[in-house]
């Protein structure tokens, strides 16, 4: 199994100086807050629910919530790695990966899928901002910062 700091990860997310992967953050957003409370607050859950609905019409708080009590009871299951495309790009994995930053896992087993493309048009700033997250961008923008400095990025 093959392992990247997560770290090189979040870097591998940019393009052209942007990070293009806001998804990771508005996940890293719920988690946190179910870690700390227990439950879904508001403000996150809609969120989160925000972001699922714009991208697949299904809202999958439940299945989200029950992968992060999967990782209380049994940590990352390296049966399922990050699929990553050969320059880093997030395919599949971007809910495991909000909660291994949240959890202060460093490194990710991960494996290079050759289909995997890097999508130019979900999950950037632009987008979110045309997807309903306009009034929310301040609060998503300070949770960035707060993830940045948590996997080392300055």
């Amino acid at each position: 199994m093959k392992y990247i700091h997560i770290k090189d990860l979040m870097i591998g997310q940019f393009e052209k100086g942007k990070f293009g992967k806001y998804d990771i953050i508005i996940r890293y957003l719920f988690v946190k807050k179910y870690y700390n409370t227990g439950q879904k607050d508001n403000f996150k859950y809609n969120l989160y629910s925000l972001l699922a609905m714009a991208n697949t019409t299904k809202d999958r708080t439940k299945s989200f919530i029950l992968l992060i009590k999967s990782f209380n009871e049994y940590g990352y299951d390296e049966k399922y790695p990050l699929m990553i495309s050969d320059d880093l790009y997030i395919c599949g994995g971007t809910h495991r990966l909000g909660i291994c930053i949240h959890m202060g896992i460093s490194e990710i087993p991960y494996v290079i899928n050759n289909l995997c493309k890097r999508k130019k048009r979900r999950f950037t700033k632009t987008w979110l901002k045309t997807n309903g997250f306009r009034g929310r961008m301040s609060r998503i923008n300070k949770a960035k910062k707060e993830l940045f400095s948590k996997v080392g990025i300055r």
